[in-house]
């Protein structure tokens, strides 16, 4: 570009600048906010051997402060299969093992027994906002860990050092002609705050003549141990892990379309899953031939 016609095009463009520069581009716009309306969430799972635990709260608009709404004032109850009541109490508490805040709970004699698989019917009656919420759940069949073993970057196992990682491979069979939902949880438990390492949700679809194989990435050193949990739950619960876990992905971020929450209880948010799973214990040992995965 010749020198002058270049100058000419530069002196445009910085006398463009200056006049936007000098105008007042800044407005002020009211927008009316819909109300939203307040919902109950819930979250209960029923596990072998534990009491009757749930955690009750309900959402908050927009531009209400961050926190969670305690509602310490509802009828909780879940009816098994043979017709026993279980009133659940207000009693806040916290879950050390998992971190989690219940607050309503059975007595502590009350425990879930996963040979009575169901159905077990959840009711919930706010009494100050007169919402009502209902569930229904059973447990499925126990889908055991048929393999366990790892494999490190080096392939024949050669003890090195510490920069070569292992990673996890998992075999299951899974229960045939029936719609098999999973998450798999994976936590190193030589960690002092046993760090949950993997955590996924996955469908049946990924098995092969009813085999499914699942293989982690090369994260773990030699001599970590390893809390493998393999659950087992239905539709509506595995629908519901999975739109939670994708509104979280795009929190925040201003470009992303929000995503709704796919219930598993009617008339409120949350789910009611009856847990039925298989956990090992194993220690990633990179002079063992032969691996062996603990109960």
């Amino acid at each position: 570009m010749p020198y002058k016609k270049y100058f000419l095009y530069s002196f445009t463009i910085m006398m463009s600048l200056f006049y936007l520069s000098a105008c007042d581009l800044e407005r002020e716009i009211d927008i009316d906010l819909p109300e939203t309306e307040v919902e109950l969430v819930v979250e209960c799972y029923l596990e072998d051997g534990q009491p009757y635990r749930l955690a009750l709260s309900q959402t908050v608009s927009f531009l209400e402060p961050p926190g969670v709404p305690d509602v310490p004032n509802a009828e909780v109850t879940i009816t098994t299969s043979s017709g026993e009541i279980i009133e659940l109490e207000y009693d806040p508490i916290l879950d050390e093992a998992t971190d989690k805040i219940y607050n309503y709970r059975s007595r502590d004699d009350q425990v879930v027994d996963a040979n009575n698989i169901g159905p077990y019917f959840l009711r919930i009656f706010d009494r100050d906002t007169e919402k009502l919420i209902t569930a229904q759940t059973s447990f499925l069949p126990v889908v055991p860990f048929e393999e366990i073993s790892w494999e490190f970057e080096d392939v024949n196992q050669e003890i090195k050092d510490d920069s070569a990682l292992a990673l996890v491979l998992i075999r299951h069979f899974e229960e045939p002609d029936v719609d098999n939902y999973y998450r798999l949880l994976i936590s190193n438990i030589n960690d002092e705050d046993e760090e949950v390492t993997v955590d996924f949700n996955y469908q049946g679809l990924l098995a092969t003549d009813n085999e499914v194989t699942l293989s982690t990435i090369y994260q773990f050193k030699n001599e970590d141990t390893l809390r493998l949990s393999l659950y087992h739950f239905d539709e509506r619960a595995f629908d519901y892990f999975n739109s939670v876990e994708d509104a979280a992905d795009v929190n925040g971020n201003p470009f992303a379309q929000p995503v709704p929450i796919q219930s598993g209880v009617e008339g409120g948010l949350g789910v009611f899953a009856a847990l039925a799973f298989d956990r090992r214990t194993i220690v990633i040992q990179k002079e063992e031939d032969d691996p062996q995965a603990d109960p």
